[in-house]
């Protein structure tokens, strides 16, 4: 079974185990937490992914990470994970249960990068038109990069829109590149 099977079935069970047990929205932000920790913690992901280490090992480090901080529902879930050795998938399970959890609440993600912050007004008026445009709720990620030289790059699920200055130069330098050629 492929990869991308493999964490789909289980972040699909995971959401009906949690939508079951009226907890989803608890074993969500664990997922935010554990998703976090796979990709901040280099160490975390090295050991469940070291083959020399024992499950129950493996099992013993996440109960003595996450006890008392996730539900018992996301333990024992992460605990069977690495009982099926399948803890080489963990986050990209995280990941799409994260992703199936957003689209099962009707949020939509937008992925605004910019020169500058934005001021509050200029975000709800974006918020307010994705919101809507899409019949969603918005959850809006804000981020900067100065390469951007002035305009904006928005992303909205699978769908990008770059309005940046940056992006208007290279395509002026093509235009001007390919018309020198033409002429000579």
């Amino acid at each position: 079974m492929n990869e991308s099977k493999i964490s789909v079935r289980y972040a699909k069970a995971l959401l009906e185990s949690a939508l079951d047990k009226k907890n989803l929205d608890a074993v969500y932000q664990d997922m935010i937490q554990l998703y976090q920790v796979c990709r901040q913690v280099s160490e975390f992901e090295l050991i469940l992914n070291n083959p020399v280490v024992r499950q129950s090992k493996k099992k013993e480090m996440i109960r003595l990470v996450f006890s008392g901080k996730v539900t018992d529902l996301t333990l024992s879930f992460v605990e069977m994970i690495v009982q099926n050795r399948r803890e080489m998938y963990i986050q990209d399970i995280t990941r799409r249960f994260l992703d199936d959890y957003k689209r099962h609440k009707k949020i939509t993600t937008v992925i605004l990068t910019t020169v500058i912050s934005l001021d509050q007004q200029l975000k709800e008026r974006i918020i307010q038109l994705v919101r809507n445009s899409y019949h969603t709720t918005v959850e809006l990620e804000e981020k900067q990069n100065e390469q951007l030289i002035g305009g904006f790059i928005i992303r909205i699920d699978d769908k990008m829109m770059d309005a940046s200055v940056a992006k208007q130069l290279r395509n002026m330098r093509k235009k001007l590149i390919s018309k020198e050629f033409i002429r000579h």
